[in-house]
């Protein structure tokens, strides 16, 4: 067998479609073909991973050593008092975030029903909530916060609509 084999000069059918004796052998041919080159390539991907792993044995325990005093520095940074000050910041930060955005909630749902009432005329109440949430928006997130919102929002409209009727 030689070594420049190419599957489809191997491989023909007779024209109803069935295989022939010659054909299926050819079709064996290229398939142990295949499994040689397979294996050759398992074996070169092994030949390369062993050898880098050869020829990188100090820099490996370089790295180890660099990575494990890293997480020992790590672990000790957050355990300090600095560290655990700002964690308790943190946390009152949080704290007081989160009972602001939900008083914010519940008076954007209340402004929301106030423009519902306000304006009974379609296209008015439509301009007022595209305001209303443009002032949202420009109160509450930064330029790249906006940015993000802008894209998820036009990734959205490009997205195909499907209508299903029950």
């Amino acid at each position: 067998m030689s070594n420049n084999i190419n599957g489809s000069d191997k491989i023909v059918c007779k024209s109803n479609g069935a295989l022939s004796q010659e054909n299926l052998d050819k079709l064996y041919e290229v398939g142990n073909y295949v499994k040689k080159l397979k294996e050759k390539h398992n074996e070169t991907n092994e030949q390369m991973e062993t050898f880098l792993n050869e020829n990188s044995v100090d820099e490996r325990k370089e790295l180890e050593a660099a990575l494990s005093k890293f997480n020992k520095k790590m672990e000790s940074l957050v355990k300090s008092k600095s560290y655990k000050d700002m964690e308790e910041k943190l946390e009152k930060y949080e704290e007081k975030l989160q009972v602001t955005m939900t008083q914010v909630m519940i008076n954007y749902k209340k402004a929301i029903k106030q423009i519902h009432r306000t304006y009974e005329n379609k296209e008015d109440r439509e301009q007022k909530m595209i305001a209303f949430h443009k002032v949202i928006e420009d109160a509450f997130l930064d330029k790249d916060e906006k940015l993000i919102l802008n894209t998820i929002k036009s990734e959205i409209k490009a997205l195909p609509r499907k209508v299903i009727h029950l």
